[in-house]
């Protein structure tokens, strides 16, 4: 129903003024009355003047309407100073048109013009308010405030004046108009309620007032003597007033019936409350009026249908008849507001203000001197106690309201109490602070591990590079390396600084949680805790009686006080209201001293008690100070337990308004810190192609060096310089590192990398990095191997995601007990049944056998929710030494696949055949390595393809 079209409203016509020549009359009245120059009056007479001709040719607007409330207020304050009623002295003939005839009525009476003034103020209030279109709010405010107003007007002018002016201004119209603005204001209302979608029952309230206003207004234009009197426009008002009655009806019909289930939901509307019924409700109505007719008729079906339809199928109830239904009672929500033609916020400064008779002021003004010099001489009695009581309580510092505040100790403080209830609605304040000050931890983690994975590629890029120049030395200028390290260091080093200021601000942050943290919680706890952490004073039984002594001279010093200000009011009011004008108008000049000595006998009363009261303050300062004394040590002590308490309060008071900052800060930090992390991902990424880039041109130049020194018969000390440099790459490329190079903290040792040839590639991870090598082809008997180190913590998940994608069915650990928990991750989970996660993968012991040389385990493995389930045999050799050097075969030839054709990760180059070997140098056939084995860089071989065996080799061998 908020859509429907607006209804026209009622407005009603200003009337025309005629001559008001109160000019000559005030004059004359003045010169006879008041002994003053008339002529002196002329500026005051030309601004009332002006002031009328602004009133009878009134704007269309709002301002129309203060000028008419102006000129209504300066009328009265005239005829205040000169009685030009009917009837009196200066009374002047006035004209006005009468609205329905067009005669001109003449009235000797300054009534009849503030009458009319007063019609003119409610016929344009009601012209605006049905201007207005309403189809805004604001809109519908306006129009409902300008009919409310229009109703005052139009009550103010029925209460207030005769209705024998004119025929427009009688009981019955003037009735009939209000009736008419207030329905309007109501509907105004009712359009505003709709608009909101009130509650069905509060629109059914709203709409069924605005009948009844319809109704007393249609009852006024079915009177005979009405009807004579409006003429021609009767029938339109009462044909669109009974349309509107019919139609508001149906609305609080229908929006009552939206409040029952069943057969009184679909209870049919009478034709007589049918909006359009019929054709001929819609002929001659104007076209906003069928519209809205036709939309309502609309609205009404399809309700009427729903709840027919559900009462059919689901209630089964019988339709009541609608007489049988209770009516829907009115609620009047709107009022006439109140004209009041003295307001001076309405009037402004009165024109005449200066218009008093002389004498009279006088005798006035010698009066009030008397009555002044009376109050100045009890004022600075009372002052010089008011003084002395003030200075006195300053230096005791005793506040009455304050000295006695044991009960706030009984009860938490509201503040703190509001602080309490608002936790209680949020039980996971505390927690959502933690989680949030973990998010930030985590991506603050990320973003470091991150600029420093960056940074160690630039260092150890640059640290190749160095030795890259010292080992070729002065050679013919090579080609250019390729571009984009420069701007990746450049941007790193502006990650890292701005990494570095967050960080101060992350700490700070943590400091702040923590310190809040506690409080929060006991905020969010239960009151007897937040009571009991509040401090309380214990007072003895003579502490109690000595509070009690102090409080009972307080209240009297307070009652002393009250006395003595309510006296002082009492005076001043009776001076104020102390007028004798009447009677020193009466009064011969002679007597006028014998007059003010009899009024001022009225004062003696209040003197006598004032007093009273000063005398007794010497006698009440004395038993304070007293009391005082004996309250000193109390005192000190419930001023420590006050301090207390209202820190503490303070302090929880503050924990929780920080923890909207604390949210606030912390998901800025989050955001900050979640670009920062997107940039340095984006960045290490470009590092990487960089870095990668430049092992290339690296090798590139190596290669050319090589072929120059080999091919033209290079010492084996040059080339033996090449292998210790750590740039040896024979085979052109079959055994680069330069992928594992970019990936320094996923590797436990900067010397063991994966070839790129033979990695093993993550298919799913973050990055598809690993440390771990295919090794293949290592006898006739043994199936294809994966070489890989133990995991470190950052690596476990993907360690068990290679294990899941290889499809690896036996992983083989080389390494003692005693040495698991001090140098390896222990990745697998140690009792049964008990579930691990790494990553997407849940790790699960089923079964533990222990044999003298190792232990076997039986793990199932499980991706995310998947239902299937994998098993994976692991096989710890207990037994394995801790320092395995390549001839000690037995130590792990049980395992099945000690002899490799070619080492599965690079330690240092191959050295060329020298005639004196390196002290400790490896047989040509065992994997090479620079450490003893069992150390904590050991690696599984892993079959990739099932069914396969799996084994765990230490990463270094031999330390060569």
């Amino acid at each position: 129903m908020e859509a429907v079209p607006r209804m026209p409203m009622i407005w009603l016509d200003l009337k025309e003024a005629g001559e008001f020549a109160f000019n000559a009359a005030v004059k004359k009245f003045v010169l006879k009355n008041y002994g003053e120059n008339p002529e002196s009056y002329n500026e005051e007479l030309r601004k009332l003047e002006v002031l009328r001709q602004s009133a009878v040719s009134v704007p269309r607007d709002f301002e129309g309407c203060s000028t008419l409330r102006k000129y209504l207020g300066q009328l009265h304050f005239l005829q205040s100073r000169i009685p030009m009623g009917q009837g009196q002295e200066a009374a002047v003939p006035v004209t006005w048109t009468e609205i329905f005839s067009g005669k001109a009525v003449t009235h000797e009476d300054i009534k009849y013009e503030q009458a009319c003034v007063l019609y003119n103020l409610g016929a344009l209030h009601s012209m605006l308010g049905a201007m207005d279109k309403r189809v805004s709010e604001e809109g519908m405010k306006v129009s409902c405030t300008h009919f409310q107003c229009a109703a005052g007007a139009f009550t103010y002018l029925r209460d207030h004046f005769p209705h024998s002016y004119s025929v427009d201004m009688s009981h019955q119209i003037l009735s009939l108009n209000i009736n008419l603005m207030l329905g309007q204001a109501q509907e105004c209302l009712l359009e505003k309620s709709m608009l909101d979608n009130r509650k069905s029952f509060l629109v059914a309230r709203i709409s069924a007032q605005v009948v009844d206003y319809y109704k007393e207004a249609c009852r006024a234009l079915e009177n005979s003597e009405t009807a004579s009197l409006l003429g021609k426009i009767q029938k339109d008002w009462k044909k669109l007033v009974q349309m509107k009655i019919y139609y508001f009806a149906a609305v609080a019909h229908v929006s009552g019936g939206e409040l029952g289930l069943g057969g009184s939901a679909c209870a049919p509307i009478p034709p007589r409350d049918a909006p359009a019924s019929s054709g001929a409700a819609l002929a001659g109505q104007p076209e906003t009026v069928q519209e809205a007719l036709r939309f309502t008729m609309d609205v009404i079906g399809g309700k009427y249908n729903s709840a027919k339809k559900d009462n059919d199928f689901i209630y089964h109830e019988a339709v009541p008849a609608l007489d049988t239904l209770q009516s829907v009672k009115g609620a009047p929500l709107v009022k006439a507001l109140p004209v009041n033609p003295t307001d001076p916020v309405v009037t402004g400064p009165d024109i005449f203000a200066k218009l008093v008779p002389m004498a009279a002021h006088e005798a006035s003004s010698l009066y009030s001197e008397e009555k002044a010099k009376l109050l100045r001489d009890v004022m600075a009695k009372i002052e010089a106690k008011n003084e002395v009581l003030d200075q006195f309580m300053d230096s005791m510092q005793l506040d009455p309201e304050t000295v006695d505040n044991l009960d706030m100790y009984n009860h938490i403080p509201p503040v703190l109490m509001e602080k309490c209830a608002a936790l209680s609605v949020r039980p996971d304040t505390v927690r959502n602070l933690v989680q949030s000050m973990q998010v930030l931890s985590g991506v603050f983690t990320d973003v470091e591990a991150s600029l420093k994975e960056i940074r160690d590629l630039l260092e150890e890029d640059e640290a190749q590079e160095r030795k890259l120049q010292e080992l070729l030395g002065r050679v013919p200028p090579a080609p250019a390396s390729p571009p984009g390290l420069a701007e990746v260091s450049k941007e790193c080093s502006k990650y890292l600084e701005l990494h570095e200021k967050a960080s101060f601000t992350n700490t700070e942050l943590h400091r702040a949680m923590n310190l809040h943290l506690g409080n929060l919680r006991l905020l969010g706890g239960p009151l007897e805790q937040v009571r009991a952490a509040l401090p309380t004073p214990t007072l003895s039984e003579d502490d109690k009686q000595v509070l009690q002594n102090l409080k009972r001279i307080l209240a009297k010093v307070q009652e002393m006080r009250d006395q003595r200000m309510s006296l002082e009011q009492q005076l001043r009011e009776m001076i104020q209201k102390d007028d004798i004008t009447t009677s020193l108008v009466t009064t011969d000049r002679s007597e006028m001293k014998k007059l003010f000595e009899e009024q001022l006998k009225k004062y003696d009363q209040l003197k006598v008690y004032l007093e009273q009261n000063l005398a007794a303050q010497e006698n009440v300062l004395k038993a304070l100070t007293d009391a005082n004394v004996k309250y000193a040590a109390v005192r000190k002590a419930l001023a420590e337990v006050e301090h207390k308490w209202n820190t503490t309060v303070q302090t929880l008071v503050a924990s929780y308004e920080a923890y909207e900052d604390l949210m606030k800060k912390s998901q800025e930090g989050k955001d900050f810190y979640t670009d920062l992390e997107g940039k340095a991902a984006k960045l290490l990424e470009r590092a990487r192609a960089a870095c990668q880039a430049s092992e290339a041109h690296r090798q590139q130049l190596l290669e050319r060096w090589v072929g120059t020194v080999w091919g033209t018969g290079g010492s084996p000390g040059g080339r033996r310089a090449l292998g210790s440099c750590g740039w040896w790459s024979g085979g052109r490329g079959r055994r680069s590192i330069a992928i594992a190079r970019c990936y320094s903290m996923k590797n436990r040792h900067q010397d063991i990398m994966p070839y790129d040839r033979n990695r093993v590639v993550l298919l799913s991870g973050k990055d598809d990095y690993i440390n771990a090598s295919r090794v293949e082809d290592l006898s006739p008997y043994c199936p294809a191997l994966i070489a890989t180190q133990a995991p470190l913590l950052g690596t476990a998940a993907d360690f068990w995601l290679m294990i899941y994608e290889q499809k690896v069915s036996v992983v083989v650990m080389l390494v003692s007990e005693q040495e698991l928990d001090k140098k390896v991750l222990r990745y697998f989970p140690s009792e049964r049944g008990q579930p691990v996660a790494h990553g997407p993968l849940t790790v699960v012991l089923t079964s533990l056998r222990v044999t003298p040389t190792h232990v076997e385990r039986m793990l199932t493995l499980q991706y995310r929710d998947q239902s299937l389930k994998r098993t994976v045999a692991h096989l710890q050799f207990t037994s394995w030494p801790e320092l395995y050097v390549g001839g000690q075969r037995g130590a792990w030839g049980e395992g099945g696949g000690e002899d490799l054709s070619q080492p599965a990760q690079v330690s240092s180059p191959p050295q060329p055949p020298s005639p004196s070997p390196q002290a400790g140098a490896r047989p040509p056939q065992s994997p090479a390595g620079p450490c003893g084995a069992g150390s904590p860089g050991k690696v599984p071989f892993l079959q990739p393809e099932p069914p396969c065996s799996s084994y765990t080799f230490p990463t270094r061998l031999l330390k060569s």
